[in-house]
């Protein structure tokens, strides 16, 4: 009971406060640092933009990662799924060994039934299966909503262009639509802004 206590502790205060800081943190220095390759920010915003993710307090990120574009969003989510893997899962497991052991042992101890422990512990190791495939189906279904989005976004972008080419090769011809061309691009060009 004492090892259930402190395991527990330990894991919720990483799954709960620290897991979601680090997580955001490093998913707003990923896409900062693609903004500065891509030439969308200077070094010094991306720097400023991940000292914010870094002095933000644990628990619920408040510093948004401010993807955008499907390549950005994909990147982020599977940083996601990875960490529902690795950490989330992964730490649910640990604590489910010792929540599993404690179940048993308590079992045994107040009926000194050896059935009854072994029906205890399958049952809370169950339980925690069960937690484990939520936190990974959960990561991964979010994953795939959000690229889907940023897809639908990035075939919207693609519509723009094609329309914005076309408007400009209306222009070429004379059609004399040129006011159109600007407002299109101006569309654009705010959708990667963000």
């Amino acid at each position: 009971m004492p090892a259930d206590a402190a395991v527990e502790k330990i894991i919720g205060n990483d799954l709960n406060l620290v897991l979601p800081k680090a997580q955001d943190t490093l998913e707003v220095a990923v896409v900062q640092a693609m903004d500065v390759l891509s030439g969308q920010t200077t070094p010094g915003a991306a720097r400023n933009k991940i000292l914010d993710a870094l002095n933000q307090p644990p628990g619920l990120p408040t510093v948004p990662t401010g993807a955008h574009g499907l390549f950005q969003v994909a990147t982020v989510e599977a940083i996601n799924v990875a960490s529902a893997v690795a950490f989330q899962a992964g730490e649910t497991l640990l604590l489910g060994v010792v929540q599993t052991a404690n179940a048993a042992a308590t079992t045994l101890a107040s009926t000194g039934n050896v059935r009854a422990a072994l029906s205890a512990g399958m049952t809370q190791a169950r339980s925690v299966f069960t937690e484990v495939r939520g936190q990974v189906s959960t990561a991964v279904n979010t994953a795939v909503t959000n690229i889907k989005i940023a897809a639908g976004q990035h075939v919207s972008a693609t519509a723009a262009v094609m329309t914005q080419r076309q408007v400009r090769h209306g222009d070429e011809a004379g059609r004399g639509i040129a006011h159109r061309t600007k407002s299109v691009h101006s569309l654009h060009r705010g959708r990667h802004a963000g």
